[in-house]
């Protein structure tokens, strides 16, 4: 859910369940225009745009203009850039924009875990079928390419040398891809769940405190 708390009268603090946001300050009692940047299609996502189209923010006085962008990374580029004052995004991109000198703050972080599965296309009966294949992240750099290549560690394998890591796009970008057949496996969110198991492709989790969650038997 959505929590926003009251500072002072000129100023508000907008917190998103799922994921994280970046502080704004909102000036004047009559509703803010402000520039709200996001990526993805689910979590987090999904409660921002609910929220959006019932006036939510309106309400507390900020009048939102969503601006969707690929990636994690995009998202922090964005802010940066002063395109966007507010994000929801992954703590890596962020916390490297704030390393790199970025005037931006973090308000909240409420996943400790990674909540993905990792997804072969239809026809991959294990995880040494991906070898030499192709395998799908946002970009390089970006919070799916590190959670993908610890994945690929954990089947056993080494990224960039046993399968190709390829730029992709978010999760919908990734699923598209993986339809198609030009990708044969990808992180995907939770709410992707319903898909894999539509088209047939194989869905599983190896992260700690997870259970498999396809129709297929999980990979040994």
């Amino acid at each position: 859910m959505i929590r926003v708390t009251l500072i002072k009268p000129a100023s508000v603090f907008i917190c998103v369940t799922g994921s994280l946001l970046i502080l704004v300050a909102l000036v004047q009692a009559q509703p803010t225009p402000l520039k709200f940047v996001y990526s993805g299609t689910g979590g987090s996502t999904v409660v921002i745009k609910f929220s959006y189209e019932g006036g939510y923010f309106k309400k507390r006085g900020a009048d939102l203009t969503m601006i969707y962008v690929t990636s994690g990374v995009i998202t922090a580029q964005t802010v940066v850039s002063g395109t966007a004052a507010a994000a929801a995004g992954t703590i890596t991109d962020m916390l490297r924009a704030l390393a790199a000198g970025a005037a931006m703050k973090i308000t909240m972080v409420t996943t400790d875990r990674f909540d993905s599965l990792f997804v072969g296309r239809a026809g991959i009966a294990n995880p040494g079928e991906l070898r030499g294949k192709k395998v799908a992240v946002s970009r390089y750099g970006s919070f799916s390419d590190i959670q993908t290549r610890f994945v690929i560690r954990q089947l056993g394998m080494e990224p960039d040398r046993d399968v190709q890591i390829v730029q992709v796009g978010n999760t919908s970008a990734r699923a598209a891809a993986l339809l198609g057949g030009a990708i044969d496996g990808a992180l995907m969110s939770p709410s992707f769940i319903r898909w894999c198991n539509a088209t047939g492709s194989v869905c599983f989790t190896i992260f700690p405190r997870c259970r498999t969650v396809s129709r297929s038997s999980a990979w040994s």
